[in-house]
């Protein structure tokens, strides 16, 4: 069947093997929590590439690397910060040579309230309704622009620029 993907997995029932419908195989590694470790394709050519995985006790990710990228999580620097309440509050990325981070600020409820892009000048604020559901984000939404429907569905979005989106 050439045109099928094929999975192995091992006694635990972490997927360890694949081999998609194009011939390239990807071999997975797990710690010993069952969070991936290392995932590597080989294609068809013999071309390889991988991807490593860290995490601290919690579970949360730390850090994401390939051969030339790095993503890192809740770092200051070459300190891991971790949120007591496992939230990311930033992410670091370093691709070809260029770094770009990301901060997020929370609410009591854990509710993104920010995030600043890189090289942004100022925070994408969110702004929430008594439901905590998202009433409003600043410079992108009318005031209070996101409405719901009783039963909590997305009714509608008045955007900043005039335009509006009705959902039924």
């Amino acid at each position: 069947m050439k045109n099928s993907t094929k999975y192995r997995y091992d006694p635990v029932g972490n997927k360890s093997w694949t081999r998609d419908r194009r011939g390239t195989e990807w071999n997975y590694q797990y710690y010993d929590n069952n969070l991936l470790k290392r995932a590597e394709a080989t294609g068809v050519d013999g071309t390889t590439y991988w991807v490593e995985y860290t995490y601290d006790q919690a579970g949360n990710r730390q850090t994401v690397k390939d051969s030339g990228n790095e993503i890192k999580y809740n770092f200051e620097g070459d300190i891991y910060r971790p949120d007591p309440l496992n939230r990311i509050n930033n992410i670091y990325r370093s691709f070809d040579g260029a770094s770009y981070g990301t901060t997020y600020r929370y609410n009591p409820a854990g509710l993104v309230t920010g995030i600043k892009y890189p090289e942004a000048t100022g925070w994408v604020e969110y702004q929430y309704n008594d439901l905590n559901q998202l009433a409003e984000v600043t410079g992108f939404t009318a005031p209070q622009g996101i409405s719901y429907h009783d039963d909590g569905a997305l009714k509608g979005i008045n955007y900043a620029n005039g335009a509006k989106a009705v959902y039924n």
